[in-house]
Parts: C-alpha cells; structure tokens; sequence
C-alpha cells in the first residue's frame, strides 16, 4: 500500500484486473491498525486520500458477492479511533498532518462505518 497504492486498490476493489484477489474476501480485518496507520502516515497526501477512496469504494456497494466485507466493521472503527489517536498525539509538532489525516477519518471512514452498519441491520 505504502509503494503502490494503485496495487492496494486493485487487489481490494472491484478493478477487472488479475490483481482483484481480495474484493469479496474480509482480509484487512488481520492487518495490525498501528501497522496500517504507520504505512499511511509515511504517504504524502495525494495517496494517503487514495488510500481512503480506495476505502470508499471497497464499501460502496455491498451485495450477495461480497457481503463477507461486513466482518470488517470493527477494523474499520478501530481503524478510525487510531488515526483520532494519532492525530491528537501528533496535533502540536505537525499540525497539516494531524488535520489532514483527522478530515479523511471524518469524511470518509465515518461514512462508510455508518453505511456498513446501516447495510449489517437491514441484512439481519
């Protein structure tokens, strides 16, 4: 993700490419947030929004074929609640960074937690 995050939304979206391996499979679930927070905090802006678009649209459209993405609503909140974390930890020495990464939290994790949750009641 950190390298090539073009490669990051192949593999986890819908893309028609042979990279498309894990669009109906829950993994990011087992990667370490602290993990996955520090590859993103390392990204220059540009992909670091990438990276939360690729997130949007993971989420965007959830169906019969990839339901299973549902498993990952508790990832995605400690996700969120991380970066929140590292944000307010970091606010004084590098204030750009804390208010960009505590925006793309807001905009757009918060919007596809809610519509995850939305989608897990309207299934049950």
């Amino acid at each position: 993700m950190k390298n090539e995050p073009a490669r990051f939304y192949n593999m986890v979206c819908f893309s028609q490419t042979t990279e498309q391996l894990y669009y109906t499979i829950p993994i990011l679930q087992y990667i370490n947030v602290d993990s996955f927070i520090d590859a993103l905090m390392a990204m220059d802006y540009p992909s670091k929004e990438f990276v939360f678009l690729t997130l949007e649209s993971r989420y965007k459209n959830i169906n019969e074929i990839n339901c299973k993405l549902l498993d990952e609503i508790e990832w995605l909140k400690c996700l969120r609640d991380t970066i929140e974390i590292k944000a307010e930890a970091i606010k004084d020495e590098l204030k750009l960074s804390s208010h960009i990464l505590r925006e793309l939290n807001r905009n757009c994790l918060n919007k596809i937690i809610i519509n995850l949750e939305k989608e897990t009641r309207q299934r049950n």
